[in-house]
């Protein structure tokens, strides 16, 4: 087996290996996240920062319950960032990056500490690829996942320690903290001291079974304190008992299991549309995920000698210990979260978990003595890799647009609520919103939504310009029934469609009046010949809009236009800015008396 390198070998400009992932996706998650908080957030955010600024800070507001763990430490991280900068969720985002980011370094460092010569390096930037690719689009919108890498950076680092020079009571007592910075992370967090006692037993070849048994005895002291703390007050019950699970749908977490592990392999053989893309990749995805378990267990295998002779002492000790880590951890997700309605097993927001199986498998391949079975393995290993990365970072890309246009759109929804009491967009992408506008008020109040929510009915009153970097136009009016009313949109700073378009009304002899947002987003022939013409493709062709009544407006007031004439505009609002650009054209309205 190959030694590890000595640890002072000059890097040259490998570092760029790490710095240029880094770069990408910091921009592309600063540019596209916009500051509007969606999904998870309002769950885990929106009322620990009501409530902290009600009543303060206290135990039981760190320690609650969600969903099947406690987020202290991410609480801790959305507060002290919701307090410094507004909830600003863009910051928000960037600091999940920047904490990937930093789990990077450190993997790269492991790399280059274990393998010799340019295998590090080259070990080293595959894996940043992996950590920072625009495919975990869900982990760079929503800077609510910095719950997912806190514990990733955990065992990452605890797997990092064990790698170094250091004494054994050194790297225990490091494992022990960072274990437990990522129990109070996540519930997979636990699964770090797991990685705290391989780590110790990898020292029985090298100092003898008494030092280890006594570092092994101080971790579990740790671990029972730890969960004497835990568990004190812990409430929650499983839907179905976890026996009952396991019997029951034993076929259903397998197949979980598999499609969460090969998922982000196989997203390079997709199609154009979604329905074809989930069934292609329901099929492909467990045999990337077998292909993996094999390359691991030969890899194991193939290590085993050494293994035994050396223990912690040999670099793939920890590697293998990683890579058993993030299976568990998947696993652990297929258990949770099968039956789940909401949840499926490709949401790119478990690669944060599944890639450190890969990543192992990768440096145990370039650990090999060399020759050709190293070269099929590491050479195979590295091309798949990078074929997911290259494909992922594709799909992520295009996802990435289209969820940031529809935040958007949302965004747009919600500073207008206020003033158009049915939020068609709202409700249409969040069934619960309704029950979220006490919060929403609250929030605005406190301060923590930007722009502050419009509250003027009159448009005279509004920040209303003219942008020359907007274009677009209302085109028709349908009386129906139903009524609809389209147009298009274009923002030629992104370039794509507007934020999101408000319609005003102006009843005849009256006043101009705020009416509603536009509902939807729409891509019919003539916006894609239109779309085409300006050079826009993909998410970016979407600038065609329409609102058209909602056919279960409750629990919100049907907005209808008062009886008579009046005329109907349209105008872009920029979500950042908090301004409104009138649209070409106007129409007018005719409404039986």
């Amino acid at each position: 087996m190959s030694p590890a390198p000595p640890p002072s070998r000059r890097s040259g400009f490998a570092w760029l290996g790490v710095l240029l992932p880094l770069t990408l996706t910091l921009w592309l998650s600063w540019t596209w996240t916009p500051n509007f908080p969606h999904a998870d957030h309002w769950g885990m955010e929106s009322d620990l920062l009501v409530e902290e600024a009600e009543a303060g800070l206290s135990w039981d507001l760190l320690a609650r319950q969600f969903n099947d763990s406690r987020y202290v430490l991410p609480r801790l991280c959305f507060l002290a960032l919701g307090k410094a900068t507004g909830w600003n969720v863009q910051i928000e985002a960037a600091a999940c990056v920047l904490l990937a980011g930093g789990i990077a370094v450190i993997a790269w460092w492991m790399a280059r500490r274990s393998l010799p010569g340019r295998s590090g390096d080259g070990a080293g930037a595959i894996m940043a690829l992996l950590i920072l690719s625009p495919h975990q689009v869900m982990n760079w919108n929503f800077g609510v996942q910095i719950c997912y890498f806190l514990p990733v950076g955990a065992a990452v680092g605890t797997a990092a320690v064990f790698l170094t020079r250091w004494s054994l009571a050194r790297q225990t007592l490091c494992g022990i903290l960072l274990a437990t910075l990522g129990s109070w992370s996540f519930a997979n967090g636990w699964l770090t001291w797991g990685l705290v006692a391989w780590g110790v037993l990898g020292w029985g070849r090298r100092r003898g079974w008494g030092p280890v048994a006594a570092a092994l005895a101080g971790m579990l002291l740790a671990l029972a304190a730890n969960l004497a703390v835990y568990f004190h007050g812990y409430h929650f019950s499983e839907g179905i008992p976890l026996t009952q699970k396991l019997m029951h749908r034993s076929g259903e977490i397998a197949r979980y299991f598999l499609n969460a592990l090969g998922a982000g392999l196989a997203e390079g053989w997709l199609q154009p549309n979604q329905a074809e893309r989930g069934r292609w990749l329901d099929r492909l995805s467990p045999p990337m995920a077998l292909l993996v378990l094999a390359w691991l267990g030969y890899l194991g295998l193939r290590h085993g000698r050494d293994l035994w002779r050396r223990g912690g002492a040999s670099p793939a000790w920890m590697w293998l210990g990683l890579a058993g880590w993030s299976l568990l951890v998947v696993a652990l997700v297929a258990l949770a979260r099968t039956g789940n309605a909401l949840s499926h097993p490709f949401a790119s927001r478990y690669l944060a978990f599944s890639l450190w199986a890969w990543a192992g498998a990768l440096v145990l391949s370039l650990l090999l003595p060399p020759g050709r079975t190293r070269r099929a393995l590491a050479g195979g290993g590295s091309a798949l890799l990078l074929w997911g990365w290259a494909s992922g970072t594709a799909t992520g890309i295009k996802q990435l647009h289209k969820d940031a246009y529809t935040m958007r759109l949302l965004h747009g929804t919600l500073i207008m609520s206020q003033v158009a009491p049915e939020p068609f967009g709202l409700r249409a992408n969040d069934t619960a919103m309704n029950q979220l506008f006490p919060r929403l008020q609250r929030l605005d109040a406190l301060g923590y939504l930007h722009p502050p929510l419009v509250r003027s009915p009159l448009v005279a009153q509004a920040a209303v310009r003219q942008d020359p970097a907007v274009e677009g136009k209302l085109l028709e009016i349908q009386l129906g029934p139903p009524l609809r009313i389209t147009g298009y949109a274009i923002d030629h700073r992104r370039p794509g469609p507007a934020d999101a378009v408000v319609l005003s009304l102006q009843p005849k002899g009256g006043a101009e009046i705020w009416w509603t947002p536009v509902s939807g987003r729409t891509l019919d022939k003539s916006s894609r010949k239109l779309a085409a013409s300006r050079g826009l493709r993909g998410e970016h062709a979407r600038i065609g809009w329409v609102w058209e009544p909602s056919p279960n407006p409750l629990p919100f007031a049907v907005v209808s236009p008062p009886p008579g004439p009046g005329t109907v505009r349209a105008y872009v609002l920029d979500t950042r800015r908090g301004t409104f650009s009138p649209l070409a054209g106007e129409l007018s309205l005719e409404r039986a008396p």
